[in-house]
């Protein structure tokens, strides 16, 4: 009788630290959704206190530290997250926005890495997708304004990658243009010409993209 009444207490307290744990995180996540980040913080940790391996209220306070515009600290806790993600999903997941906050702290070398890893696991992320693009893309022109044009590794060398990475016609023709003109910078004008003319098959009506089109040919 003894060891059943043992057997008993050990399941209602084992129940009970797991209703606890997700009690707070059910309440995190009411306030979360009110948009009251500070308070959803207070109730992740307190969760995360019943359990620190709860990988759910970790994911989920990295996302209110992030909403609070503390990236660099939002950054580190999904890092963290790398090696405890329970699935694949929850993997891509925490790089997706792993790669969001780096993206916030203006490191887009780093965050293009960590959609990348994200997009190996899940491909058909069109959101992912998007945010690696507009990542990429700003670096690109990063580097074309300090004069970095190396299609090894500057900004031709991104536009090039992006040619295969746009999430639409608009943005691809975005792309050949802005190559067309790193092109140009490196001296490669054939190549820049192919460029330009690449944009203009997508977008005929780009004045700005024929004229440097015409500049690049009398060169």
């Amino acid at each position: 009788m003894k060891k059943f009444l043992l057997i008993l207490f050990i399941l209602a307290s084992i129940t009970s630290f797991a209703q606890n744990k997700k009690s707070f995180l059910r309440d995190g996540n009411i306030l979360y959704a009110d948009s009251s980040y500070n308070e959803a913080e207070i109730q992740y940790r307190k969760s995360l206190e019943k359990d620190q391996e709860y990988f759910n209220a970790s994911f989920n306070l990295a996302n209110a530290i992030y909403k609070q515009k503390r990236y660099k600290e939002a950054s580190s806790l999904f890092d963290a997250l790398k090696d405890n993600a329970p699935t694949n999903e929850d993997l891509a997941k925490v790089y997706h926005n792993l790669g969001n906050s780096l993206v916030k702290e203006d490191k887009l070398d780093e965050a293009i890495e960590a959609y990348k890893n994200a997009l190996r696991i899940n491909p058909n992320d069109n959101e992912t997708r998007h945010n690696y693009f507009n990542a990429s893309f700003n670096l690109a022109n990063a580097m074309y304004k300090e004069e970095r044009y190396s299609r090894s590794d500057g900004s031709s060398a991104l536009f090039y990658a992006l040619t295969d990475n746009s999430p639409t016609d608009e943005d691809l023709a975005k792309v050949y243009h802005n190559l067309g003109n790193s092109l140009v910078k490196e001296g490669e004008l054939d190549d820049a010409i192919e460029a330009y003319k690449n944009a203009l098959r997508i977008n005929p009506n780009d004045n700005e993209t024929r004229h440097n089109l015409a500049l690049s040919k009398q060169q």
